[in-house]
């Protein structure tokens, strides 16, 4: 169909021009202009986080097969774990298939994946991935290794496993006690969380 004719002269009136769009700057390397830098990604995650803080120039996991553990006790709930992992970050340089390995957790397509996703779970879920006791292990034996003292915690559940030869300690969250009664959700280790 033809434009629509104006009221003067039977033309359309043209549209006013707009100015062009900024040009991008030319890629390094080109014109020998340096373009500007990418913004940084956006974390998604704790784990991306902490590996977004990390700097190329932390030293790599060390190998702790000559460590010894006192026993092969659980400590530390899930979160404790998940906790200790992120600060482990913040020292070495390690990706999840890294810390897979250190745990002996080599097999499959993505032997990170068991790691990425019990570090991405919250609270206390994780107890029953079967991950968490290599990776509790691994915590243990990285305190061992850097010469960390135990927490009060661990001396708590220590002594309180004494009491009870044979069983595994009760592993509570937060050992402050208000009036006598301990706080936290008391679960046998490597038990699975009740609701």
């Amino acid at each position: 169909p033809p434009p629509p004719a104006s009221k003067k002269g039977g033309k359309v009136p043209k549209a006013p021009l707009l100015p062009p769009p900024p040009e991008a700057p030319p890629p390094e390397g080109k014109s020998g202009r340096k373009g500007p830098p990418p913004p940084p990604p956006v974390p998604r995650s704790r784990v991306a986080l902490a590996k977004a803080d990390a700097s190329s120039s932390l030293p790599v996991l060390p190998y702790l097969s000559g460590v010894k553990m006192e026993n092969q006790h659980v400590y530390q709930i899930p979160e404790e774990v998940r906790m200790e992992i992120f600060e482990l970050r913040t020292k070495f340089k390690f990706s999840n298939a890294e810390l897979a390995a250190a745990v002996g957790r080599t097999g499959g397509a993505n032997p990170g994946q068991a790691v990425n996703r019990f570090l991405n779970a919250t609270g206390g879920i994780g107890e029953n991935m079967n991950i968490y006791t290599p990776l509790a292990h691994f915590v243990e034996k990285m305190r061992i290794y850097e010469k960390r003292p135990k927490s009060q915690k661990r001396k708590q559940l220590e002594k309180d496993a004494e009491r009870r030869p044979g069983k595994k300690p009760l592993l509570v969250s937060d050992l402050k006690t208000t009036s006598g009664s301990s706080r936290g959700a008391m679960a046998p280790a490597g038990a699975g969380a009740s609701a």
